[in-house]
């Protein structure tokens, strides 16, 4: 293409530019000389070339693109020589157009899709619907997909396949997550309660009073609880020790001491600080007859406080975080048993099909519609069978995770002998079938749904 000059590439974006051109093709056709055609040749490349570069910059309007078309046709019908260089130049700009046109409507249809989306997500996330006015509504929402999709054939939205299930996913997940930050608050605050509490009375009123107002939290609050009883009970044990023993805090420091050896090394040091500075007040303010500094005994006997209440502490974050583990098994039993096992996608199937085709030696793509079938069936028993399972161990194991936190014994369960499959084919495999009890009828479909061919059927079966 020959080299364009920018005073033709600022004219294209003048709306005149369409009929100045006709008018200078027909004045070029009425002037005599080479030189003049030659100019004229120079003044077309240019617009041509304007036009292309506007068209691939999406610059380019579709009015003006119409009236551009309208004008160069009639400049070709002027000009037979041009014609060509002219249909080849607007062929390109129109399929510059084509791309601009099918990239907007692939934006469009796509930001059109995403906003479908989006009202799904709100829809499922909508607190004041029941789930079934949030199921009729997907539904809906699922066939004005289907319209999108049938009016836009040429337009890739396989990327939002399966979309409105993944809305109630993501929705369930998004729930799930609020629901578990609002747990840990209540039992944070139940937790907060109950540690202030330092007698029995006061820890009986407490625990019946959250009891009644949160009975969601029931197992909660009473592992809560059981903790404070036995720290108020050590306590008080201590207490009465020391008394007995003329307020000598020795026996309050090695206790605490053999109590704290499992502990986290941080709290470790935390409490041994306590307990180093009831020991140095100890060895300094009390003699044979006991301590000659009251404030220094209460200093000491505070420290010796402090250092329970940090182990006391430690046992509640325990229990909360136990708990919220607990909680949280819950929640993925829950959601198993709410989904099910694995439904087989149909690809995946086919895929296995395939596969067990190929197994036999055979191109599943040619085989005739009944072994196709007998192959499909087969597959989707298979995967069926290994959703089926994954689903059960995921349940096993979820329930033993959280029997080694409650202590519980869950009972084993003993999967069922599978059945013997026959394989390999061989007149040995079909003798044990009929050691078991099948019947030959038996014994042939199953050599069909494995793909063995009639004719060594009947050879193993009669010959």
């Amino acid at each position: 293409m020959a080299k364009f000059s920018q005073e033709f590439l600022r004219q294209m974006a003048n709306p005149a530019m369409g009929q100045g051109l006709f008018t200078a093709a027909k004045q070029a056709a009425q002037l005599p000389g080479q030189l003049q055609e030659q100019k004229t040749e120079g003044a077309l490349q240019s617009s041509l070339l304007g036009l292309e570069q506007k068209a691939m910059a999406g610059t380019l309007s579709s009015e003006d693109y119409q009236k551009a078309v309208s004008t160069f046709s009639q400049v070709a019908q002027s000009n037979p020589a041009l014609a060509k260089e002219i249909r080849s130049s607007l062929s390109r700009v129109g399929s510059a157009m084509g791309s601009k046109q099918k990239a907007t409507d692939q934006n469009r249809v796509r930001s059109e899709v995403a906003n479908l989306r989006q009202a799904a997500l709100a829809v499922q996330s909508n607190k004041q619907l029941d789930p079934e006015q949030k199921r009729q509504t997907l539904a809906k929402m699922k066939t004005e997909f289907n319209r999108i999709k049938e009016a836009n054939p040429t337009i890739d939205l396989s990327s939002f396949e399966g979309m409105f299930e993944d809305v109630v996913v993501e929705s369930a997940q998004l729930d799930r997550i609020n629901k578990e930050a609002a747990d840990d608050e209540a039992v944070q605050t139940f937790s907060n309660q109950l540690f202030q509490v330092k007698d029995f009375d006061s820890l009986e009123t407490t625990t019946e009073s959250l009891l009644k107002a949160n009975p969601e939290y029931a197992e909660d609050i009473k592992r809560l609880s059981q903790v404070m009883e036995r720290s108020i009970e050590n306590t008080q044990a201590r207490e009465r020790a020391r008394v007995e023993r003329q307020f000598d805090m020795t026996g309050d420091v090695n206790g605490l001491r053999q109590n704290i050896q499992t502990l986290p090394e941080e709290l470790k040091t935390m409490v041994e600080s306590e307990l180093a500075i009831a020991e140095q007040l100890q060895n300094q303010y009390k003699n044979d007859t006991g301590w000659v500094n009251k404030p220094a005994k209460n200093r000491a006997e505070a420290a010796i406080k402090k250092a329970e209440n940090l182990v006391d502490r430690y046992a509640l974050d325990s229990v909360q975080e136990d708990r919220k583990t607990i909680r949280g098994i819950d929640n993925d039993l829950e959601e198993l048993a709410r989904r099910g096992p694995v439904i087989p996608k149909e690809s995946e199937i086919e895929d296995t099909a395939e596969a067990m085709a190929l197994q036999k030696n055979k191109d599943y793509s040619r085989l005739p519609v009944a072994q196709k079938a007998k192959f499909y069936d087969q597959a989707r028993e298979e995967l069926k069978n290994r959703n089926l399972s994954m689903y059960n161990r995921d349940i096993t194991v979820l329930e033993r995770r959280r029997a080694s936190i409650t202590g519980e014994v869950i009972e084993e369960v003993t999967e069922p002998p599978k059945s013997k499959f026959l394989e390999p084919v061989s007149k040995e495999a079909v003798e044990a079938a009929r050691a078991n009890g099948q019947s030959d009828a038996q014994i042939r479909r199953t050599f069909q749904n494995m793909g063995v061919s009639n004719a060594k059927i009947i050879e193993l079966l009669f010959d």
